[in-house]
């Protein structure tokens, strides 16, 4: 028969083990998305850029959006309302456009969707220590303490 401490070693361990399965499995799913976004760039049905705070100029209200010009034609790609919105203007983004809604022969106002994968789902490494057994000897040995404390304060 197993010990307390044994037991939450060995629970701690396949914790720390289904957390790195996990983050792999994530890790091999955004590769495989940028893959598949990077094919759809590629082949133009997507574009990639980075998009900027800007002001609707008759409502006022907040958009993000994407100002390129060629000449003198000035392409402004707005990302649309329902749109996953970018989390900062210094990241680059997958895009495809859905309507265009002013064409002219010096502008081209066009409603943009973003894609996945977004940058800020990125799988990242977890920042704290994997060694979950020395935590758990650090927090029970602070419980101790705790304890202790609360003893002497009750007066027993």
């Amino acid at each position: 028969m197993l010990s307390a401490k044994q037991v939450e070693e060995r629970r701690a361990r396949l914790e720390a083990a289904w957390r790195d399965r996990q983050l792999a499995r994530a890790r091999e799913q955004y590769q495989k998305d940028l893959e598949y976004a990077n094919e759809q760039v590629e082949q133009g049905y997507w574009k990639k850029g980075k998009f900027a705070r800007g002001i609707h100029p008759k409502t006022g209200e907040e958009q993000w959006e994407l100002t390129q010009r060629s000449g003198r034609l000035t392409i402004k790609y707005v990302v649309d309302r329902w749109s996953r919105k970018p989390s900062a203007e210094d990241i680059t983004y997958f895009y495809s456009e859905k309507k265009t809604i002013v064409d002219t022969p010096n502008f081209r106002l066009i409603i943009v969707c973003l894609e996945p994968p977004f940058p800020e789902d990125r799988p990242t490494e977890p920042e704290e220590p994997t060694d979950v057994a020395s935590q758990t000897e650090v927090s029970s040995e602070s419980l101790q303490e705790a304890l202790e404390k609360l003893k002497k304060k009750m007066g027993r």
